[in-house]
């Protein structure tokens, strides 16, 4: 009967809802301009994001939640609804994962519809085809720039086919820029920025993202062991660290060698080498 057939459907409905609740949707830039979906990520959760100050990826996800409720703040005060910020620090450090993480959150609590990630290098990107396809991005969204120095070091800086520098800054807050839009820039060396790009405005907020402290070891490894480090497995994991400039992916992957043995993973630590 109809009712039954609905009754499918709903059924249907409810669970992609529920199965999209823990997941996010991560699209890449195409040739041309288009988008993909190119994957749908377990959702990581913030608390898996441990940066040297302990409440700075909280904040950071505050800030951007404040944003996505605001918009009509920005309507009564003439304001473009648009936020930027400068995710900066050594590779490895988190600055990706973060982007991640946020996105997570904000597409189960603030009806956030998804990273768009961008690589400014794409040979096949001009500056038409990197308007069109920001303007054809789903609002509310994150947009994600990884290492945006690689391609805009400097202001007369284009890629292959023809990606302006001021090409770029009109399709990011130019008259026809998308609005509802959150913009994350991510660098390893935020010297080589032209002012212009980072000015008020065009970005808000910046977080520096370092090497990791032995405070950071300790509450990395206290989240990657939860069911399975002792707290003098953790401490010894934190002091294998210690004066060695590690970043997070270097404490990750040696953690991971070692998924059920702290121990195990605290020498692996210790015989890093220090610097990435």
């Amino acid at each position: 009967s109809k009712d039954d057939l609905r009754a499918v459907v709903d059924a249907a409905r409810a669970h992609y809802a529920s199965t999209r609740r823990r997941t996010t949707s991560v699209y890449a830039l195409e040739d041309y301009g288009s988008w993909a979906l190119v994957a749908t990520r377990a959702a990581r959760p913030l608390a898996s994001v441990v940066l040297n100050d302990p409440d700075a990826a909280a904040a950071l996800r505050d800030d951007c939640a404040t944003f996505l409720a605001s918009e009509a703040l920005y309507a009564r005060r003439g304001i473009p609804y648009r936020r930027g910020y400068l995710l900066h620090g050594a590779p490895g450090t988190g600055k990706t994962s973060a982007a991640l993480a946020i996105a997570a959150e904000l597409e189960r609590t603030h009806g956030l519809r998804g990273l768009y990630v961008v690589s400014p290098a794409l040979d096949e990107l001009n500056d038409a085809t990197f308007a069109e396809a920001l303007r054809n991005a789903k609002s509310p969204s994150i947009l994600l720039i990884e290492d945006v120095d690689a391609a805009f070091s400097a202001r007369e800086g284009r890629n292959a086919n023809g990606l302006t520098f001021s090409g770029l800054l009109n399709a990011l807050d130019g008259a026809l820029a998308q609005e509802g839009r959150l913009l994350f820039l991510t660098t390893n060396h935020p010297e080589r920025l032209d002012p212009a790009l980072v000015r008020p405005g065009r970005v808000d907020y910046k977080l520096e993202f370092g090497h990791a402290t032995d405070d950071a070891a300790r509450r990395y490894a206290a989240h990657f062991y939860a069911d399975a480090a002792t707290p003098a497995d953790v401490a010894a994991i934190a002091a294998a660290a210690t004066g060695q400039r590690l970043s997070v992916a270097q404490l990750q992957a040696a953690f991971s060698r070692h998924p059920d043995d702290p121990r195990a993973a605290a020498a692996a630590v210790r015989a890093l080498e220090g610097g990435s």
